[in-house]
């Protein structure tokens, strides 16, 4: 059963969540939106985009797709068209907010020809930005476009950029709403120490901007490698409260870089990497500001369970500093190099104890779920089974994972392929029913890049046959992370000082599987004069969970989402060496049988190195 000869599913009734896809240069496709919200986009397109629409197309029973005439999300398009394709993106995500669909996410889901996919989720909405949302693109290699921002926020983005990048500014230009900035040097290209120097300023731009009551409502690659931010204006955030935030950057295909962070949690990130990457930490240093971690290995650059390894790990990063009081927010791209990954944005909190899992998505029809309790296994195995009409060729358990080898190439779609919409379709109905079960959308992150690096050449995926004529730059970016949280409303994240942000694809949460148990508050063990007692306990609870918890752990880590603490090398080695067998356990799933096989050792089709086809979608989901 082919892609293109298979429609949706019906639609169950009161279905709340629909997509948008950005697809190829100049198009948008609607999925599973009504009459309604097709009519909003068609009155945007006729009056933002001055070219106007070329043709439009209903197919699969729940798709409608706009062609453009022009290329309105080309990466090499005038700065008139940039500045009217971020306008159009702005009025759409705008008007389906006033009318409660409010943005859950926004990820590339695949490698060729998609530029992003917004999810939406239908919300009864009181209130409503009534200004027009902020628009922050960085454009090129070197600029700033800023749309709709009210005058006295020029002065803003001036002292950030005077206090924060050193190279500073080389022009100023403000015409027809517009304000281009165009920056020394190449920020969005960066080496060495400017690539934390163009980090830094855009996290106290997010930062002041929170503060002047614009937060940030989601960020999107819809016309390069590099993001668009959208802030909406929320007049109940208190004006000038500071915003407490820091940054986490995967770089290249080792590095952990700690930006604009407290001392304190320099320690909680050294002892969460102890505890979850078996190979460890070959080496730190303190660099351009940042503090620095470089792997032994190299994780953002992983295949078969070694890339379950470095989603794991990332997992429980997110977890440990959330136990901290600082909360996952965000997750955005601001490099053009195919070798770097996202930089996460964690904002201050109350401390939270609660797990995270992921969905990965990986070469061009494989989904894997990562640190999946058995009823979110349970709950997306229905899912995929019901919603994805083409098929599973394959089932496999391991631990607390799971993978699905899916019939068709969901995550790799050709121009006129309908995989893609079979795709979206299902992960849809993934993020319904996982909200159903209290899972909410966190965040989306590239996690890893596969390239292969040229000596004077550019670098190009590495394909295994160096046929790279019909790839283009947005190829490159290979690995998305899908972060949800566990939440009783819609605004997750409750206890976030001035309220949650969110944005990426999808990260769920369930009520807390922790081995962390106290008789105490979580603040009062926290304090001083408990420290040694925390620590004592953390490592009792280790030492007595490792058995109970070990043998369902495909990562060879602690379950405990207690706050990471140092602890002795060799200990945590012995326990990941006494929890490591459970790696090669496995059920199959094939028609009816369930069978228990050794893991799959890594095969060509898992060996990125070999595959032009290599995506991976990671869902990262903290549970309470």
């Amino acid at each position: 059963m082919g892609g293109s000869q298979s429609n949706l599913p019906q639609k169950p009734l009161g279905f709340e969540y629909m997509c948008i896809a950005i697809y190829t240069v100049d198009k948008l496709r609607i999925i599973l939106g009504g009459d309604y919200e097709i009519s909003i986009l068609r009155q945007i397109i006729q009056e933002f985009w001055p070219r106007g629409i070329q043709r439009e197309l209903f197919q699969l029973n729940g798709v409608h797709e706009f062609k453009l005439k022009g290329y309105p999300f080309s990466s090499f398009s005038s700065s008139n068209n940039a500045k009217a394709s971020r306008v159009m993106a702005e009025r759409i995500l705008h008007r389906l907010y006033r009318d409660g669909w409010k943005l859950q996410l926004s990820s590339n889901l695949t490698r060729t020809k998609d530029k992003t996919t917004w999810f939406f989720k239908k919300v009864s909405t009181q209130t409503f930005p009534s200004k027009p949302l902020l628009v922050v693109g960085l454009s090129s290699y070197d600029s700033l476009m800023i749309v709709n921002a009210p005058m006295e926020l020029h002065q803003l983005f001036k002292d950030v950029i005077e206090r924060t990048y050193p190279n500073g500014i080389q022009k100023w230009n403000y015409k027809d709403d517009v304000l281009v900035i165009k920056l020394k040097g190449y920020p969005w290209n960066s080496d060495g120490e400017n690539t934390v120097h163009s980090r830094v300023l855009l996290n106290t731009i997010i930062a002041e901007l929170h503060q002047r009551q614009w937060k940030l409502y989601g960020n999107s690659n819809f016309k390069s490698d590099t993001n668009t931010f959208f802030f909406e204006h929320d007049p109940n955030l208190l004006l000038g409260e500071p915003s407490p935030q820091f940054l986490i950057n995967l770089n290249g295909t080792d590095l952990i870089r700690v930006i604009s962070a407290p001392e304190n949690l320099i320690s909680a990130v050294r002892s969460t990497i102890q505890r979850n990457w078996s190979k460890g930490i070959q080496r730190e240093r303190a660099y351009a500001g940042s503090w620095e971690f470089k792997l032994e290995g190299t994780p953002w650059w992983a295949d078969g369970i070694e890339a379950v390894k470095s989603r794991h790990l990332v997992l429980k990063l997110m977890e440990a500093l959330q136990g901290y009081g600082w909360s996952p927010v965000a997750a955005f791209d601001s490099s053009r190099k195919v070798s770097d990954n996202s930089t996460l944005l964690f904002r201050q909190s109350q401390p939270r104890q609660s797990p995270f899992l992921c969905i990965s998505l990986n070469v061009s029809d494989r989904l894997r779920l990562i640190n999946a309790p058995e009823d979110v296994k349970k709950v997306c195995q229905d899912v995929i089974q019901t919603q994805y009409v083409l098929g599973i060729q394959r089932v496999q358990t391991f631990g607390r994972n799971m993978a699905f080898k899916l019939l068709g190439n969901p995550w790799n779609t050709e121009i006129d392929g309908h995989d893609g919409i079979h795709g979206r379709n299902m992960l849809l109905h993934l993020v319904s029913a996982l909200g159903s079960h209290g899972w909410a959308p966190v965040l989306s992150a590239d996690v890893s890049a596969k390239h292969r690096k040229q000596d004077k050449a550019p670098d190009y995926p590495d394909d295994g046959n160096n046929n790279i004529k019909y790839l283009s730059k947005r190829t490159d970016k290979l690995n998305v992370c899908l972060s949800f949280s566990l939440t009783n409303d819609i605004d997750r994240l409750s206890n976030v000082p001035n309220g949650p942000v969110t944005n990426g694809v999808m990260t769920y949460a369930t009520p807390s599987e922790s081995s962390f148990v106290a008789d105490r508050s979580y603040n009062e063990r926290l304090s001083p004069h408990n420290t040694q007692a925390v620590t004592a306990d953390t490592n009792r609870s280790t030492a007595a969970n490792s058995k109970e918890n070990g043998h369902n752990s495909g990562e060879n880590c602690n379950n405990s989402s207690s706050p990471a603490l140092a602890t002795d090398r060799s200990s945590v080695n012995q326990h990941q060496h006494d929890s490591g067998e459970s790696e090669n356990l496995v059920s199959k799933v094939e028609g009816e049988k369930v069978v228990q096989e050794e893991a799959p050792e890594k095969s060509d089709e898992d060996d990125t190195t070999n595959n032009p086809n290599y995506y991976s979608c990671c869902v990262l989901v903290p549970q309470r």
